[in-house]
Formats: structure tokens, C-alpha cells, sequence
């Protein structure tokens, strides 16, 4: 078998940051001289921020007829080249700082539907750039859960969704009619509900924006008052947006192919869930992390909440029975140890799994998964793995 010369003296993080900066001026070099960046200070430049610049000063100076196959073949190359180096820089970053690498997404893409906005046409991307934009899309709401801050890519631009693929009703939700514009069923599925988490880590964004808002607002508690008619708002109330996309992600999951049904179940020595397809594991672990997320940020209504304390005790009951059942799913997801593939997305939801585990060896189990990925896949699991024991010491 070929082996590396002196492997193990060899600095394979020295070494992996070279070729990451040679890829970088390899980028700037393969375009073509009137849009390469000249100056000295291009190699740090981010991936998305070379590929932006350059698709800007392209939309300035080439006129729409000069844009043959060539040039969006060249496109989707140095798209797809910008995608895995992105991911090359958050592999190793904690989730909190994978917004940093991510703020020119939008910008980018907007240049994409600007270049094609003369087209008589519906705008669609290609494939190859749909390919890329489904990546930094996934990548954006995790990091919008990370931060608790507005996705860089608006779910509410649907023009920029149809371009990637999907299709809207008159209400603005996802028309199951779009699956066709996929080259899978399970495609989308997965880009889907890609967007309805993109809509949920929104929402939550929001909804710590609004509490931060009412902490300065209001430093001492108010005065109790009893109203007498429900508030009114000229913008769609917290309540209204939690029930839509509770709503969503029930339409969601029971259209959903039968690949996304658990092909076996495993309950010692610890729960394990198989799906027959990495993707559909990994799709539908983000499924049970969406509707845990919605489980622990129900907003408070004046109409619908509890009245009696029996009516909180049970309203109590019903949200820990249904957290307790999508906490062990994700962690029995991913438990199963599907193909990194699928792997490289969990970190973030068995963090939100293990926030709320309480007993030791649960806990324990969500530890060695993370441990598990970090040691497998190189990625950057030990913030997780500390700020979960830090929670865990506190209780």
C-alpha cells in the first residue's frame, strides 16, 4: 500500500492550510485578467467574496448575449470550489463563528438571478449551482441557530427559492408539485425542509429580538393588567408564524417517500434508528431538531394558554413527553452512525438534544457522539462538548 513519506513528523494542519491558500490564488488566477483581483491582499479574501466580485464586475461589463455555456460552466466551477472551501474554514471553527464565513452568500446569489434576469423565462439555476446554494443554505440556518441571527439567505425572497428549485402556493407554502424540478424525491424532501428550518431559525431570531426588546423596554416587571381584547398587530403575531410552521412541518413529514421511514430500529444495548440512505437519516434527524426547536419556543397567548394550574401541569406533560421523543430520536440518528455524509450536520443538533437530557448516561452517550465525529471527521466538536457540561454542572 502507497504511503505518505515520514507521515507522521508531517504538520497535516500546516499542510492542509497551504493547499486551502493555494486554492484560494488558484481561484483568482483562473479568471480571466480584466476580473482577477490584483492586488497583493486577494489571497485573504474568503472563497464567496472572490466569487462575488467577480460575478459583480461580470454583470458590469459583459453584456447578457457574451454569457454562453462556457461562462456558466465556469460558474458552477468556481461556485462548487467556493463551497468546499467554506466548509474547509468552519470544519474546524465553532459553530458560533460559521456566520463570519457566510456574509456574502446572499449578495452572491443575487447577482446569479440579476444575470439572468433578461431571460424571458422562469430564472433556474443550473445544477451545478443549485448544488452549491442547498449546501450554503444548510450551512446558514445552522449558523443562524448558532448565533440566534436572521439567515443571510431570506426565506421570504421567494424568487431566489424558485430559482433554486422549489415552487410556492398563493399562501407561500412549499407546493409539493415542485419535487419534480428535483432529480430525486429525496432531494426534495431534503432541500425543503432545508427551507423550513431556514423559516424556524428566523422565527427564532425574532423571537429573541423581541425579548431582548421587552427586557429594555420594560427593566422591572409591568404593571399587571387583565386585557379585555387580544392585541393587535398590523404583522403577523408569534403565535400565528409557531402554528404555521407547526403546520409546515406536519405537511412536511406526511408526504414524505417511505425512504424516510426507519428501515430498523435497534433498543439495546442503546436506541439506534437506520434509515436505507445517509441523506434520508441526516433529513430526517433535521426534521426532529425543527420540531424540537418549535417544542421549547412555543410563545405565550392570551387566548389559547392555560387557565387553571391543572391546565399547565398537563400543557407541562405534553412538552416534556414530546421533547423527551425528539431528543432520542436524534441522538438514536445518529447513534446508528450513518456515512459522514450525513455525520458532518449533527453536531449542532445533538447539542440541542443534549440541553435537554437529564439523565447521566444519556448525556453520556451525546459526549461520545461528539467526541466521535471530532476524532472521525476532524471537526470542531469540543465547543459543544464543553458549553454541554457546563450546562450539565449548573443542573
Amino acid at each position: 500500500m502507497e504511503t505518505y513519506p515520514n507521515a507522521p513528523e508531517v504538520d497535516w494542519y500546516l499542510k492542509a492550510a497551504n493547499y486551502y491558500y493555494m486554492s484560494i490564488a488558484r481561484m483568482n488566477s483562473s479568471m480571466p485578467e480584466s476580473f482577477a483581483t490584483l492586488s497583493s491582499s486577494a489571497v485573504l479574501e474568503g472563497p464567496v467574496e472572490i466569487v462575488k466580485t467577480w460575478l459583480h464586475r461580470h454583470a458590469e461589463t459583459t453584456p447578457p448575449s457574451a454569457r454562453d455555456d462556457t461562462f456558466w460552466r465556469k460558474t458552477e466551477a468556481l461556485l462548487a470550489t467556493a463551497t468546499m472551501l467554506t466548509m474547509y474554514k468552519i470544519i474546524s471553527k465553532p459553530g458560533e463563528e460559521w456566520n463570519l464565513y457566510l456574509t456574502g452568500v446572499n449578495s452572491l446569489f443575487e447577482s446569479l438571478l440579476h444575470l439572468n434576469s433578461n431571460s424571458s423565462d422562469p430564472i433556474k439555476f443550473t445544477h451545478g449551482i443549485n448544488a452549491s446554494f442547498w449546501n450554503f443554505a444548510r450551512q446558514d440556518y445552522l449558523a443562524s441557530y448558532f448565533n440566534r441571527l436572521p439567515t443571510y439567505l431570506d426565506p421570504t425572497n421567494l424568487p431566489l427559492w424558485r430559482a433554486a428549485g422549489l415552487t410556492f402556493t398563493e399562501t407561500g407554502e412549499i407546493d409539493p408539485s415542485s419535487s419534480t424540478t428535483f432529480p430525486t424525491p429525496e432531494d426534495f424532501a431534503s432541500n425543503s425542509l432545508t427551507y423550513l428550518l431556514s423559516k424556524l431559525t428566523n422565527f427564532l431570531a425574532h423571537l429573541r429580538t423581541s425579548q431582548l426588546d421587552q427586557l429594555i423596554t420594560h427593566p422591572s416587571p409591568p404593571t399587571r393588567t387583565t386585557p379585555t381584547t387580544p392585541p393587535t398587530s398590523t404583522s403577523t403575531s408569534p403565535s400565528t408564524t409557531w402554528l404555521n410552521l407547526s403546520v409546515s412541518f406536519q405537511s412536511w413529514v406526511d408526504r414524505m417517500p417511505e425512504t424516510f421511514r426507519p428501515c430498523l430500529r435497534l433498543h439495546t444495548p442503546r436506541p439506534e434508528v437506520y434509515y436505507s440512505l445517509p441523506s434520508c437519516a441526516s433529513t430526517m434527524q433535521q426534521y426532529h431538531f425543527g420540531r424540537l426547536a418549535l417544542c421549547l419556543n412555543r410563545p405565550a397567548d392570551v387566548i389559547t394558554s392555560p387557565t387553571t394550574a391543572f391546565d399547565r401541569l398537563q400543557g407541562y406533560r405534553e412538552v416534556t413527553k414530546e421533547v423527551d421523543y425528539r431528543c432520542k430520536e436524534i441522538v438514536g440518528i445518529a447513534a446508528a452512525r450513518p456515512q459522514s455524509c450525513a455525520r458532518i450536520y449533527m453536531p449542532a443538533l445533538l447539542f440541542a438534544a443534549g440541553q435537554c437530557l437529564e439523565k447521566q448516561e444519556e448525556r453520556q452517550v451525546v459526549e461520545e457522539l461528539l467526541c466521535g465525529i471530532g476524532a472521525d471527521l476532524g471537526w470542531e466538536t469540543d465547543s459543544e462538548i464543553q458549553r454541554l457540561k457546563g450546562l450539565w454542572e449548573e443542573r
